[in-house]
């Protein structure tokens, strides 16, 4: 690998010869094609980290590409093709050590991944390194990606088109109203297909542009309100789903050119103003020069005075717009020719006095850029040193010592239960009982296959994995049928989880609920300071069955601790604090007292939308954070036609009432909840 230089001039200058023999100019030839190929790899390599890692921002670009274009005097095209190429090459390893050990050429590499995937890249590379480049672009021409190579070398080419977006909520919902009135006006429905043609039919169909003002159509009754509180500067659009919040560069934006209802001291920008605006800057963005999802800047904000001439008026684009309320970009001065942009250090982003860069430094290259990780040893508890979970921890101990006796790694591991009871940390500890390395992932944030390389013998920790995306999970089968690294899947939902996924655990594990007397344990190993059995006992009750809880609620009780200035735990202390976080022994709060209380006064069953509307939340709420706990200590009853409190309701409300009072003892708080569950027991 290349290291950096530290100064310009600890770099060789590249020396051109006149006069060369013909042996000679044929070697120089080869040297610098090689020397051309690998400043294209180095190109694609910090080019695609610079788009996957957002860092052409806080240099002032909206992409990757146009800091190629106004930086580097890179054409568009050349651009986006090294970005992809960078891209793809992150999940064609043997393809990218081939290039580095100098088997295939660069042109070679562009037309591999235009075909190859993982589970075919092997027979291409073979194929690409037996024939020449014009045979190899034959017959990967019109092909279909993914398709394995014929023994023949060509096939039919097929034609197939796919667009995808992902957008934010405000384009979302202007997309969604246009649906919904291209459906009333016409009644019919339109699949994404038919509504996207429809949509670019309709823009067709405009006129063209005459003299400065563009015929952009008629306008509409359609509008898309956005919310912003001043006091807290949070802005959000209202959509069929409920309000979703904007970024504050979102809200600054928008409200930078759209309409502030009931303002009387800025008003919104005419629409024949901004129609001349965008007419003089050609309709596009003055800094990237883009044309998609134009806005108009005010030089001088609205909020600070800025008027609607033309001279403080400005075309940008959305993303150029969010980078000037984000801080990264700034303008000032007149428009149209007397404007100034700088990024946010300060640095002038006109393309005058660009720095042409050091001298070429080539320093051959032994091995692929990637790699597994270095990974230590994980340290920590082993599987007899936790509590709780008996059964799961001798299955996991099981399949432990079975990957020891064999020197091999342990098999794959499923997870399920709720959050909240362990899985992370019965994951660590089957590394540690092992010796082998631990690495922790989060499911949702895994965007490539790169993210899910480690070392052999890992234990590979996936949370949520049932949110591994569909494109990573199909390539990591692989990996997982190797048997290298143990992978252990966490998931609260393992029914989303695709079936070829959830038959490669060859140990399928539930977690359940833990005891009062193992929450107790857990919390008075845990505890900082020296605390009662008592006090432990009351924090594990309140604790549902989750060590999380109970760990969170002794940090409560901590705090008060230090706050009194006390140097023990006592019980007394503990109920302070549940009575500070309005919680009784049981871990009921507020919201599960009001639940009760409605459906004591309806005495007839309520359904889950009808109970929650009373309550004030959402349903989703009312079925994740209140009901299970309800139904866990048998206080509502679940019937055909909705939730009716059970029997024991009235003896709860009375308890409850009487404990946020403190018109009760410590022996009469627990006596009556003790007396129910060893009833029921």
């Amino acid at each position: 690998m290349s290291v950096a230089p530290k100064s310009r001039d600890e770099i060789p200058a590249v020396h051109l010869h006149f006069g060369l023999d013909a042996k000679a100019l044929e070697g120089a030839l080869l040297l610098h094609n090689r020397t051309c190929d690998a400043a294209r790899r180095a190109l694609a390599f910090y080019l695609h980290d610079m788009q996957s890692r957002g860092l052409h921002q806080a240099l002032g670009f909206v992409s990757a590409v146009q800091f190629a274009r106004q930086r580097l005097d890179m054409s568009r095209r050349l651009a986006r093709t090294l970005i992809a190429v960078g891209s793809a090459l992150r999940e064609l390893p043997l393809t990218d050590d081939a290039f580095c050990k100098g088997r295939i050429s660069w042109s070679k590499v562009r037309l591999l991944v235009k075909i190859a995937i993982p589970e075919n890249e092997k027979a291409w590379l073979t194929r690409a390194e037996g024939i020449s480049c014009e045979r190899l672009e034959l017959e990967i021409r019109g092909a279909e990606k993914g398709r394995p190579p014929r023994e023949d070398g060509l096939g039919v080419p097929t034609v197939k088109f796919q667009f995808a977006a992902k957008l934010p909520p405000l384009s979302h919902e202007i997309l969604e109203q246009a649906r919904r009135k291209i459906h009333q006006e016409s009644g019919g429905d339109l699949d994404d297909g038919e509504f996207l043609q429809f949509l670019a039919e309709s823009y067709l169909r405009q006129g063209e542009c005459k003299g400065e003002e563009r015929n952009m159509g008629s306008s509409s009754l359609y509008q898309v309100a956005i919310g912003h509180c001043p006091e807290c500067t949070r802005s959000h659009v209202a959509t069929d789903y409920g309000p979703i919040t904007l970024t504050p560069s979102e809200g600054a934006m928008i409200r930078c050119d759209g309409e502030i209802a009931g303002s009387k001291s800025s008003s919104p920008t005419p629409p024949k103003t901004r129609r001349r605006v965008l007419a003089r800057d050609g309709h596009r963005c003055v800094h990237c020069q883009g044309s998609g999802n134009l806005h108009v800047h005010h030089i001088v904000f609205r909020q600070d005075g800025g008027t609607n001439d033309l001279s403080n008026l400005m075309t940008l684009c959305a993303h150029c717009h969010g980078m000037i309320h984000d801080g990264f970009l700034k303008i000032e001065g007149k428009a149209p020719h007397g404007l100034t942009i700088t990024d946010g250090s300060g640095r002038l982003l006109d393309g005058n006095g660009r720095r042409v860069g050091p001298e070429i430094l080539l320093d051959r290259i032994e091995g692929g850029p990637y790699g597994p990780p270095s990974a230590t040893v994980a340290e920590g508890k082993k599987l007899a040193d936790l509590i709780g979970q008996e059964e799961v921890r001798e299955s996991l101990e099981i399949v432990c010592l079975a990957a020891q006796r064999e020197n091999r790694a342990p098999r794959h591991v499923l997870l399920q239960g709720p959050p909240g009871l362990g899985k992370t940390s019965l994951a660590r500890a089957m590394a540690v009982e092992s010796g082998a390395p631990f690495v922790s992932r989060t499911g949702p944030a895994v965007s490539s296959i790169d993210e899910l390389l480690v070392a052999e013998g890992t234990v590979l920790l996936i949370d949520e994995i049932h949110a591994l995306p569909r494109h990573v999970a199909e390539v990591f089968y692989e990996t997982m049928d190797q048997g290298k690294i143990c992978v252990v899947g966490a998931t609260t939902n393992p029914n989303l989880m695709p079936k070829p996924l959830r038959d490669r655990f060859v140990l399928q594990e539930e977690l359940l609920d833990y005891s009062e007397w193992d929450l107790a344990r857990i919390v008075s190993q845990a505890s900082n300071a020296n605390i009662e059995g008592k006090a432990s006992q009351t924090i594990a009750r309140a604790s549902m069955g989750t060590p999380r809880k109970a760990l969170a609620l002794l940090n409560s009780v901590d705090d008060l601790r230090l706050a009194r200035g006390k140097k023990v735990i006592s019980a007394a202390l503990v109920q302070e604090a549940l009575r500070r976080k309005r919680m009784d022994e049981l871990g009921l709060g507020p919201r599960h007292t009001q639940a009760l209380n409605i459906l004591k006064k309806r005495r007839r069953p309520t359904g889950q939308a009808r109970l929650a509307s009373l309550m004030g939340l959402d349903r989703d709420v009312l079925q994740v954070t209140i009901q299970p706990d309800l139904l866990r200590l048998q206080l509502i009853d679940v019937t055909p036609r909705g939730l009716v409190a059970s029997a024991t309701k009235r003896s709860h409300e009375t308890h409850v009432a009487n404990w946020h009072r403190g018109e009760v003892g410590v022996r009469e708080r627990i006596t009556p909840y003790r007396r129910l569950l060893e009833y029921r027991a």
